[in-house]
């Protein structure tokens, strides 16, 4: 059994390695057991609060054949230890392991610590007088928050797709009171339609869409600019403030994307860069993936801010070739 790794950061790369170059070809098709996003709700938590964290996967197959295992912890270990939390006590009356869970989510309640005693905590961790800190750990910013790290393996059994393990991990940010009462807290953005050309991709059952072989059917992602929160970063110095940049990123089951995601900032990219994409299906290559007449297609789009906020619009259609 090999594995791969996923790690899911708050800006624009999403990242994966592992033993197989496979996994590194056609990003953007879903041939294969695929996690394409981590939605935490909130994305960062204040005392008292509870989080879900809640895995996207998709198997070009079914969801059912998905299996999901997860531990939140103050510290993982590197890629060396799989990213995995080790039990014990990190420093006197901190235990690491936070929570563990199966399933497609997991929900956790911030009784780890009150604002006073994550702070003193913080400090204590990460001050040069405290423990070694592994050279992978970016000190936080402990009038802000603290980072724990969460782990999940994703696993699947079937005939195509399942062959490896999938190891996905990123970070929590446990907020202080200061910072969990601030009019700008992060929200996850989101997608508030999804279409084809004129085609509603979110009817239930998938409606039929007709299409011309290699000619691009337009594909949109419907956001709006206002789901782009303004903003002060928690270390300005002027206190002045920002919008946040967004990035879409496409995955099919069939077809050939025109492009694999695009990007929005304001003053610097317009709208429909973001929006905006095609696909175009059938042709002469022989490939099952092209798509072909009768073929259910399954579109997802990931919408990402880059303060860690994540949202995920799912879509299908039924295809009908025509001349």
């Amino acid at each position: 059994m090999k594995k791969y790794f996923v790690a899911f950061a708050a800006l624009v790369a999403m990242s994966a390695s592992g033993c197989d170059d496979n996994h590194f070809e056609s990003f953007h098709e879903i041939r294969r057991l695929r996690p394409l996003a981590v939605v935490k709700t909130p994305p960062e938590v204040a005392a008292g609060e509870a989080v879900e964290l809640r895995l996207v996967a998709v198997h070009p197959d079914s969801q059912e054949l998905i299996t999901v295992e997860w531990e939140l912890c103050v510290f993982a270990s590197g890629a060396d230890g799989d990213h995995a939390c080790e039990d014990g006590v990190i420093v006197e009356g901190i235990e690491n392991v936070l929570a563990r869970g199966e399933g497609s989510s997991i929900m956790w309640t911030q009784d780890f610590a009150d604002s006073d005693t994550l702070q003193a905590a913080c400090e204590a961790l990460y001050s040069q007088g405290g423990v070694d800190i592994p050279a992978y750990i970016t000190l936080p910013n402990c009038d802000y928050g603290v980072p724990v790290s969460y782990r999940a393996i994703l696993r699947c059994e079937g005939p195509v797709g399942c062959e490896d393990d999938v190891i996905v991990y990123g970070s929590l940010t446990l907020l202080i009171d200061e910072a969990a009462q601030r009019a700008d807290r992060n929200e996850n953005p989101s997608i508030v339609g999804l279409s084809a050309g004129d085609l509603s991709l979110q009817q239930m059952p998938p409606a039929t869409l007709d299409f011309v072989a290699d000619e691009d059917v337009r594909l949109t992602a419907l956001v709006n600019a206002d789901t782009a929160q303004v903003f002060v970063a928690p270390d300005s110095e002027d206190g002045a403030e920002e919008r946040e940049q967004l990035e879409t990123v496409w995955f099919s089951t069939h077809g050939e994307l025109g492009r694999g995601g695009g990007f929005y900032a304001e003053d610097l990219v317009e709208l429909e860069e973001l929006q905006s994409n095609t696909i175009t299906f059938g042709g002469d290559s022989g490939d099952e993936f092209a798509g072909r007449d009768g073929d259910l297609v399954r579109i997802w789009v990931v919408l990402r801010d880059n303060r860690g906020g994540f949202a995920v619009e799912e879509g299908s259609f039924v295809l009908r070739e025509v001349e």
